[in-house]
């Protein structure tokens, strides 16, 4: 177990273990070091670890009771089926036709903020990158059966060389909410939160965790609408000209009357800060 964990800190984690990562979730601190690292690495590849949700990293005890019980089903001890079961609460669960396998609750490794699932690692090109990289930041895949799901092992080994290689890089530059609609000239629909920074914009593949995503509309540059729902959370923002069918994401939500124009003013003042 890792320094500062112990099993009965399974979805039970003290606040001061864990540190935020993209998508407004948590890992445990050294977990979420490698993690970070990881994913700028990957973006100077032009490679987007896409993990979206809070729940696909450190789960609290309730969130893993939850995801356990939507997969499980109680049963009869004497049930002859082929289908997985699992003893949890003095009962005997049986896996649902068709349901993803789920860890008992306090037993998984995301309950100690250890474990993260990408999404997109099916991908062929995410897939090929993952094995060439993830073990250099301490990451591997846990079991073969959960392609996506990638556990932190170093720390009890210590911070990887490759993951200090990254921290030692240059900070990414910052951006407030108030720069950002001085130079666009656009108006946030919805506002930011107080603490609220970004690092960039963009408007094309590969997607960007905490950059603003500038998403096409009508015509002209931008993330088309559909792929939004797959990426909103690790994004810092929207840009649009139109902000009704995206208040639904609940992302901050910067409004132009010309996106191509905000993109190419706000990549300009990006570059120009940045260099």
């Amino acid at each position: 177990m890792p320094e500062g964990i112990t099993p009965a800190h399974n979805g039970l984690m003290p606040a001061d273990r864990l540190k935020k990562i993209h998508c407004g979730g948590h890992l445990y601190i050294d977990a979420a070091r490698a993690w970070l690292a990881m994913v700028r690495a990957a973006m100077q590849d032009k490679i987007f670890l896409n993990v979206n949700m809070p729940f696909n990293g450190y789960r609290n005890i309730t969130s893993q009771i939850n995801v356990f019980q939507k997969r499980f089903v109680p049963i009869d001890a004497q049930d002859n089926s082929d289908a997985i079961k699992v003893p949890y609460d003095g009962k005997i669960w049986q896996l649902k036709p068709d349901a993803i396998y789920a860890a008992i609750p306090g037993t998984s490794s995301h309950g100690y903020g250890l474990a993260v699932d990408i999404l997109n690692s099916g991908n062929s090109k995410i897939k090929s990158w993952l094995n060439q990289n993830a073990e250099n930041f301490g990451f591997v895949r846990e079991y073969d059966f959960e392609p996506w799901h990638f556990t932190y092992i170093r720390s009890r080994e210590g911070i990887s060389e490759r993951v200090l290689e990254i921290e030692n890089l240059p900070p990414e530059p910052i951006f407030s909410a108030e720069e950002i609609a001085q130079v666009s000239g656009g108006k946030w629909i919805i506002p930011p939160p107080k603490d609220w920074t970004c690092n960039g914009i963009f408007s094309a593949r590969p997607f960007k965790a905490d950059y603003l995503a500038a998403v096409n509309q009508v015509d002209g540059k931008g993330i088309s609408e559909n792929l939004i729902g797959h990426i909103f959370n690790q994004m810092a923002g929207l840009v649009c000209t139109n902000p009704e069918p995206l208040k639904k994401f609940n992302r901050p939500i910067l409004v132009t009357s010309n996106l191509n124009d905000t993109v190419e003013k706000l990549s300009a003042f990006f570059r120009q800060k940045s260099s």
